[in-house]
């Protein structure tokens, strides 16, 4: 039958070093009454046959149904196990960072995981606009959302904060008789295109034209809407144009 011994034997190799091989043996044979310590092969084979086998519950179970003349070695094993085998809490591990972005950082993830806020704009047009340029960006003015601090309603273009896929949308209501084609670019790269033709309605009436793109965008990349050739005709504004933005992740 194993004694405390054989136990307490097995787990002190499996937690300490090589230097206190000699307090292991002598608690050893306070257990098991031998005279002299093992031999450096039994050492070793004790080790290989005990490492996987007993667990710190059945170490004590022994432990209480043995003798307690060697308390002070056991308080001694116990106090060693204790600090060097238990992981740390819960508590202790959020101790030992100053703040979430730390542990964000600690866990590998970058920091708009934790505490990354949603980007979203919409800009609409107040006034009219009448030959517009060759390629000249639409600049809608008048802002009604703008999360992230993304757009600009100086120049009419959104500088991506974050890198992320994004969805745009742009809408222009132009008069009969007239031709507003406009199209969307990423950093001067033309993306897609939005036909505007006032010509297919009746003197009097407006036609509205809008469409939806995805585009990937890296932080920093500008997006804006502009004239497609010199087709900038005429665009109402009166809030009927406009242009909306938001990252889908």
């Amino acid at each position: 039958m194993e004694t405390l011994a054989d136990v307490f034997f097995g787990w002190m190799f499996l937690v300490t070093n090589s230097e206190i091989v000699d307090a292991v043996v002598r608690f050893h044979a306070c257990f098991s009454s031998k005279t002299r310590p093992y031999s450096q092969e039994t050492v070793y084979a004790k080790r290989l046959s005990l490492r996987a086998k007993h667990s710190p519950i059945y170490f004590v179970n022994v432990y209480m149904s043995s003798s307690n003349e060697c308390f002070p070695l056991f308080l001694l094993f116990l106090s060693h196990f204790l600090t060097t085998v238990i992981p740390e809490t819960p508590q202790q591990i959020v101790t030992k960072y100053s703040d979430y972005k730390a542990i964000c950082s600690g866990l590998g993830y970058r920091d708009r995981t934790c505490q990354s806020k949603g980007i979203a704009f919409q800009a609409v047009l107040i006034k009219s606009i009448t030959s517009l340029g060759v390629q000249k960006p639409v600049i809608f003015e008048k802002v009604t959302l703008n999360e992230g601090s993304g757009y600009d309603a100086t120049t009419g273009k959104f500088t991506a904060p974050e890198d992320g896929l994004y969805s745009f949308s742009w809408n222009v209501l132009v008069l009969s008789g007239k031709a507003f084609h406009t199209e969307i670019v990423k950093d001067g790269k033309m993306v897609a295109r939005n036909y505007a033709d006032g010509k297919i309605v009746k003197s009097g009436l407006y036609l509205a034209s809008s469409s939806t793109v995805n585009i990937k965008l890296k932080s920093k990349e500008k997006v804006w809407i502009r004239v497609h050739l010199n087709f900038g005709q005429y665009v109402y504004g009166d809030h009927w144009s406009y242009f909306s933005g938001f990252r889908i992740n």
